[in-house]
């Protein structure tokens, strides 16, 4: 791949514009900005018809179309950014009136992004009618650069990169798993004869039976770790959603609670980990969405209301969230998840605190919501209009553990490092820059009305 020359030039100019930090108290530092990176929430199956062909057992029916957020996942979301706004508006960060004036939401052009973007909004700016801004491009190659045809990955250079990053023993990571996996087998039973056909195998056979491969496929454009893996990673994510949308029974036609979900969990987290956090793939699907994210961080980007925005909110895809967390060398785990872990609406944040002089540092944080919230039933009506689940279930913003460099000290970045990560993050990469600007949309209507319970 070439040099990105261009763009790292351009960013080491609009980055070195800022002088190297200078020590001062921890104390005499305060939030200025913050800058999120999020997956959707609670959705349906982007393909309805993929885990019956697999499994040859139905699925429950959704009440939305394949792949957009459900009504629960919605509101599971504006619970969830309703705390994070009552957090930030105890940091002075937002204000507690027409908060709206300090937000700024750039969404993937997806349903399930768009229906997220919505959500949040929601939470973080109640009363409005929440406006967001996308691109009019599907897909858009902030979020998705090698979908949109900007970058193809070489099968042999990207196949040694994984195996090189997983320590180069694809057989061991295979039996790592070995434990999940076999509860994954109980739970799913065994899957259909058109699954089990179609790898040479006979009917009845188990998802454990199915050898994983690293694959690159459609010229270059896809990158998966497929078989009994590959599939048990996608069937534990649809797994926890079905867990969060209905509240009045377990996953896995009934089989799975919170704690089957958990023990189930490492499969998708270590397949992420193993795949995006790569070196070779995170420097291109998050590239140039971190480097987006710095120049908003120090209101330096070139769309002006990333600029002016107090908080800046980018919804994204989870293999971006896994991508920059590995390009900054920040790891997290949240109580009750394995580490790393991605569930839906994971949230990444980057808080920039400004100290004496030009003094900056950048800290990060991680939230996400805990499975028994995800799992409650939402029968509290708060007086911002929003439904939440009762406080017994566990908190609808659960804050991760974050560490950096594997570092047990505080996940603070002097400006110095964070300039030379991004920088890092972009060289040779060979994309090209992203120069598209976003137009504002609104939903047609705005939230319902809802009463306050006593």
């Amino acid at each position: 791949m070439r040099t990105w020359t261009c763009l790292a030039g351009l960013l080491a100019l609009l980055l070195g514009l800022m002088p190297c930090p200078v020590s001062a108290a921890p104390s005499a530092y305060h939030l200025s900005k913050v800058v999120m990176l999020t997956r959707h929430g609670v959705a349906a199956p982007a393909d309805d018809n993929q885990l019956p062909r697999i499994t040859g057992k139905a699925w429950p029916q959704w009440p939305v179309g394949p792949g957009q957020i459900s009504p629960r996942g919605a509101q599971l979301l504006t619970a969830q950014w309703a705390s994070l706004r009552a957090l930030y508006l105890q940091a002075d960060l937002l204000p507690a009136q027409k908060t709206e004036s300090r937000v700024f939401v750039r969404a993937d052009n997806t349903p399930r992004s768009r229906g997220t973007a919505e959500a949040l909004l929601r939470g973080l700016t109640p009363g409005t009618l929440p406006a967001y801004a996308v691109v009019n491009l599907d897909p858009d190659p902030l979020f998705e650069p090698v979908q949109a045809g900007l970058a193809i990955f070489d099968p042999a250079e990207t196949a040694l990169a994984i195996l090189d990053h997983i320590n180069g023993d694809f057989s061991q990571f295979w039996e790592s798993l070995g434990e999940p996996m076999s509860l994954l087998d109980q739970l799913a039973g065994p899957l259909s004869a058109e699954a089990c056909n179609s790898i040479n195998l006979p009917g009845g056979c188990r998802l454990s039976d199915m050898v994983p491969t690293i694959s690159i496929m459609d010229m270059g454009r896809r990158v998966e770790i497929r078989g009994g893996l590959g599939l048990g990673s996608t069937l534990v994510d649809l797994l926890v959603q079905e867990y969060a949308q209905w509240p009045q029974q377990g996953a896995a036609w009934g089989q799975a609670n919170a704690a089957a979900l958990r023990k189930l969990l490492p499969i998708r987290s270590e397949i992420f980990n193993a795949l995006h956090r790569t070196p070779l793939i995170a420097g291109i699907y998050g590239g140039p969405l971190l480097r987006d994210m710095a120049l908003a961080l120090y209101s330096q980007h070139a769309d002006p209301r990333l600029n002016e925005a107090k908080c800046a909110v980018f919804v994204g895809n989870d293999n971006n969230l896994a991508a920059i967390g590995a390009l900054l060398g920040i790891d997290w785990q949240a109580s009750g998840f394995p580490p790393n872990a991605l569930p839906p609406g994971t949230i990444l944040a980057m808080e920039l605190w400004e100290g004496p002089g030009n003094d900056s540092e950048v800290r990060f944080r991680v939230f996400m919501q805990s499975l028994d919230f995800m799992h409650a039933p939402l029968s509290v009506t708060t007086a911002s209009g929003y439904q939440t689940a009762p406080e017994s279930y566990g908190p609808a913003l659960l804050e991760a553990h974050v560490t950096l460099d594997g570092q047990k000290d505080g996940p603070v970045m002097s400006r110095e490092l964070f300039e030379q990560r991004v920088r890092g993050a972009l060289e040779g990469r060979g994309l090209p820059r992203i120069t598209f600007l976003p137009e504002m949309v609104s939903p047609q209507a705005p939230a319902p009305s809802l009463p306050v319970q006593p």
